[in-house]
């Protein structure tokens, strides 16, 4: 299904297709993230599913907000449980699209974009790195905006 996000780039209702099923399957049960991982971390054949969702949330252009919100939700709960020491980079380049989102500009729903945020503060690492970079003054831009 990864296959699909990564190759296919035209067929946007199969796109969106896949990735509602996998976030419903993440949705039904968040402990079956371990089986998304237990894929990244395969010894003979490793899938950065990481790289496939930062990628297509970079390239990803349509109005509708759907994929990327979708893709964005997996990819937070992914870095979430993933091994920090072995994913920092994609996680500091996804934490950094999140900064530079703004409310004029906002590719994805002020929803999936609070979800992704506070889900990825939740990692020391990653809080360091936002509060260094970007501090509060975001989240104070946010707090009188729709994500209260």
């Amino acid at each position: 299904m990864f296959d699909i996000i990564n190759y296919i780039k035209s067929d946007n209702v199969l796109i969106s297709y896949v990735l509602a099923h996998l976030d419903g399957i993440l949705e039904e049960s968040r402990s079956r993230i371990k089986f998304y991982i237990a894929t990244m971390d395969d010894f003979k054949s490793p899938y950065n599913l990481i790289d496939i969702l930062n990628s297509f949330i970079h390239r990803n252009s349509i109005k509708d907000f759907m994929q990327r919100d979708c893709a964005t939700h997996i990819l937070a709960l992914l870095i979430d449980a993933s091994d920090y020491n072995k994913y920092h980079k994609q996680a500091q380049e996804f934490l950094l699209w999140l900064e530079h989102q703004t409310l004029d500009t906002m590719t994805i729903s002020v929803n999936a974009y609070t979800f992704a945020l506070m889900t990825l503060l939740k990692s020391n690492e990653i809080a360091r790195i936002f509060c260094i970079d970007s501090s509060f003054r975001m989240i104070v831009r946010f707090l009188d905006g729709p994500c209260l």
